[in-house]
This record gives structure tokens, sequence and C-alpha cells, in this order.
């Protein structure tokens, strides 16, 4: 997370400082970027549709924080498919959740076909 921090210029302590973690009630760990978290089921998809198609849009909405240490699953399902346009397209809706079960994120990955 401090990488990323470093990368991006982020600069709140809770990426980074457990003091700051603790003192908002948010637990003793650093929290990861939100970014970082969305990034985990949009990889999922794209590694699974690759080279085909490419992401058009994506919508999430967060519901927890992702701790330093954490382990999260990610999954989705194809809820629409157009084949009507010039474009092909699927909308798929995805989830991010912590082992414990504690989902973080759920939203939508629009993804294009391009060959």
């Amino acid at each position: 997370m401090m990488l990323v921090t470093l990368i991006t210029g982020d600069p709140n302590p809770i990426h980074f400082d457990t003091e700051a973690t603790a003192r908002l009630g948010l637990g003793d760990r650093p929290v990861n970027q939100g970014a970082v978290t969305m990034a985990y089921p949009v990889n999922a998809v794209l590694a699974w549709l690759r080279p085909h198609w490419r992401v058009k849009n994506v919508r999430v909405r967060f519901q927890g924080n992702v701790l330093a240490g954490d382990e999260v699953e990610v999954g989705g399902v194809v809820t629409e498919l157009d084949e009507t346009s010039s474009q092909t397209s699927a909308k798929i809706d995805v989830w991010a959740r912590l082992n414990s079960g504690v989902q973080v994120l759920d939203g939508q990955v629009v993804v294009v076909r391009v060959d």
C-alpha cells in the first residue's frame, strides 16, 4: 500500500499510518486504496476475456474496507450480452469480499468485443 501511496501521491494517512487508522476507528492496519480494491474484480474480468475484449465502463459501490493482510475473493456473473449492435458488448455484475464473507464492493463492468 505504501508503494501505491507513493506512486499516486495520495496523502491520506489511513493507507500507511496505523495510528491514524486506529484514531479513526478503522482498525489497526492500513486501509487499501479504493482504486486498488476496484482493480481486483476488473483485473479478474480482463484475465478471463483478454485479448478479445476491452473494458468500456466500470461502476462500483464500496461497502467496506480492505485492510493490509486481508485476503480478497472476487467474482462476477454475465448479466447481459448484446450482439444486436455493430459492437458486441456484455455487462458483468462483479463483487469483492473478504474471505470472512464480508462484501467490500459490488458493481458492474461493461466490456466490448474488439476482434
